[in-house]
């Protein structure tokens, strides 16, 4: 292992150690209260699914996705069935694509964990690339499917998405990078769906790592505000750019849904860029359960 990869892994290392205690209040200390009974089982379609990554001169791709090595395919089904729920556990379910199956589980702490890493998802994939390098194999099978098919539907749960949307949550984290980016999140209780949406874009470099990416980072997801259960979700995201002067590029699409929803688009799109300075600008809508937030974030390396 060379010094940059030594780097590299001391840094991944950092953030799964740091990840828990992100923001102020990242943590929600709350009693599990779960409203799905197990047997639930839940339907789900991959209205679409495709992964490309280039690294050098070696580029590869898929449509699909997989859980655990079960691929789903576009225009695919698969069900979800709660196999138990325990309150402090969380939940165990099956994944069954009709031709094969495997077991998962997610409780409230594992899911805000997942969150973190998440909403700045091109960050974390450019370190996992810089280790792992190209892996043809891991990218037939498509990216992994999202776990996220049951929360907690408690008040603390959208209080924290309520502060996801915030400024001070984001200018108290600090990065591997120098960081500069465009930022709008939305969430929103409407009809019994809890919906989120963030899309972030910009870039970041680390010279020392001789790493410099343009990125945007699309998300939606949808719950049923009162039992839990994951409605659907988009992905759209892209990374490019340079590591190590090796030109690297990765593109994800992912539209997943229960079978019988109509998922809505995305909140945000198409954005042309930074406000002049890099000053954070906030608009708030004042609507009972509504906030929209739009900022504008310059990140600075941590010492």
């Amino acid at each position: 292992m060379n010094k940059k990869q030594q780097s590299l892994f001391l840094i991944i290392i950092f953030i799964l150690i740091l990840s828990p205690y992100f923001g102020k209040n990242s943590v929600i200390d709350i009693e599990s209260v779960w409203k799905v009974d197990d047997k639930t089982v839940v339907n789900y379609t991959i209205e679409d699914a495709s992964w490309n990554i280039q690294i050098g001169d070696q580029l590869s791709g898929s449509e699909g996705v997989n859980f655990k090595g079960v691929k789903v395919a576009p225009s695919n089904t698969f069900d979800v069935e709660i196999i138990s729920v325990d309150e402090q556990l969380g939940i165990e379910f099956i994944v069954d694509n009709s031709t094969a199956t495997a077991s998962g589980e997610i409780a409230s702490d594992l899911f805000l964990f997942e969150l973190e890493k998440f909403l700045y998802y091109p960050e974390q994939e450019i370190l996992r690339l810089s280790l792992q390098g190209f892996n043809k194999q891991e990218i037939d099978l498509g990216p992994e499917m999202n776990s996220w098919f049951f929360v907690e539907p408690e008040d603390s749960l959208w209080d924290h998405f309520r502060e996801i949307a915030s400024i001070d949550y984001h200018k108290s984290k600090e990065s591997n990078y120098d960081y500069k980016a465009y930022f709008e999140s939305f969430f929103e209780i409407q009809e019994n769906q809890a919906i989120l949406d963030i899309y972030i874009h910009g870039s970041f470099v680390n010279d020392s790592l001789e790493i410099d990416i343009n990125f945007s980072h699309n998300i939606k997801f949808i719950w049923d505000s009162l039992t839990g259960i994951l409605l659907g979700y988009r992905i759209s995201t892209s990374v490019s750019g340079t590591l190590e002067e090796v030109i690297i590029y990765e593109s994800i699409e992912i539209i997943c849904k229960e079978s019988s929803y109509s998922l809505p688009g995305f909140k945000f799109y198409n954005y042309s860029g930074f406000i002049s300075g890099y000053q954070f600008v906030i608009t708030f809508v004042s609507l009972s359960a509504l906030v929209i937030c739009s900022i504008v974030i310059k990140r600075k390396r941590k010492n």
